[in-house]
């Protein structure tokens, strides 16, 4: 019975994270630039003092393109995203 209850609670929370993670969309601090010419730049990168998480994920935006400065080279494309996880349960 309480393993049942667990596992429910359990299930609901993963449906809830994915689905929030989903929802979520990527987007720079408030304030901040959001955009390299057509390239995104979401937290916890960003252009500017204060917009990003910490100096290795500053990103210098100049008329050639987006550069991450802690690795001196160019960025072309940001993806962070987060894993769904399915869970399928069966009656014991």
């Amino acid at each position: 019975m309480v393993v049942q209850f667990v596992m429910r609670i359990t299930l609901l929370l993963l449906l809830t994270y994915g689905s929030l993670a989903k929802a979520v969309p990527s987007m720079a601090k408030p304030s901040c630039e959001s955009r390299c010419g057509n390239l995104e730049i979401p937290y916890p990168f960003g252009i500017g003092p204060d917009c990003y998480m910490d100096k290795s994920f500053e990103i210098v935006c100049n008329g050639s393109g987006a550069f991450l400065t802690s690795i001196d080279t160019g960025v072309q494309q940001i993806n962070i995203g987060l894993r769904s996880y399915r869970s399928d349960l069966r009656r014991c």
